[in-house]
């Protein structure tokens, strides 16, 4: 199991669909990530993003907008992301 396939089964909080404009913000080399919207007509915006080869994980909710919550993941990454993972 790689961290990308961990992050993707656990971290989605409930009532959160994909959103399907985008993928998620452009991220850094080595990064992935992708975005999900609250369900029924709710604000929010849930944005997250790993890194396979180190572990690092950054995640973001915002109720305010996608543009600010996807600003908020690349600064995340850009310091190295809240923590770090480790599968095996």
């Amino acid at each position: 199991m790689t961290i990308g396939e961990l992050i993707r089964r656990t971290t989605v909080p409930n009532a959160y669909i994909q959103d399907t404009m985008t993928l998620g913000p452009n991220l850094p080399d080595g990064w992935t990530g992708d975005a999900w919207q609250a369900a029924d007509m709710e604000r929010g915006y849930f944005l997250r993003a790993w890194n396979d080869e180190t572990g690092r994980v950054a995640i973001v909710q915002s109720e305010t907008g996608y543009e600010d919550a996807a600003n908020r993941l690349r600064d995340k990454v850009q310091s190295g992301g809240d923590w770090a993972v480790s599968v095996e």
